[in-house]
């Protein structure tokens, strides 16, 4: 079953304009985020793969072959040691 869902449009007055662009928002540590990002793509050892990668993608529904996989590795792998490490992972978040 779909159900269309069409949002309600109205005016804000300025105080509620303010009061919408002001509140504060929620805590988000970065960190964590990353973390999680990170161990999404990462295999058991904590370290991204070709393997890892090509599978995390494809369970992810956006397979990407293994040579994609390889040249995306290649482009995180500051160290140049094969692998994605958690330190090669963060210095690609801007």
């Amino acid at each position: 079953m779909v159900t269309e869902v069409a949002p309600i449009v109205r005016k804000l007055g300025f105080e509620e304009f303010v009061s919408v662009l002001t509140r504060p928002l929620p805590e988000v540590s970065i960190l964590d985020e990353t973390r999680k990002i990170f161990s999404t793509f990462a295999s058991s050892e904590g370290i991204i793969t070709v393997d890892s990668l090509h599978t995390a993608f494809a369970s992810l529904g956006h397979p990407v072959s293994a040579l994609m996989a390889k040249d995306m590795l290649r482009e995180a792998d500051f160290d140049e040691d094969g692998v994605v490490s958690r330190d090669d992972f963060m210095k690609t978040i801007p």
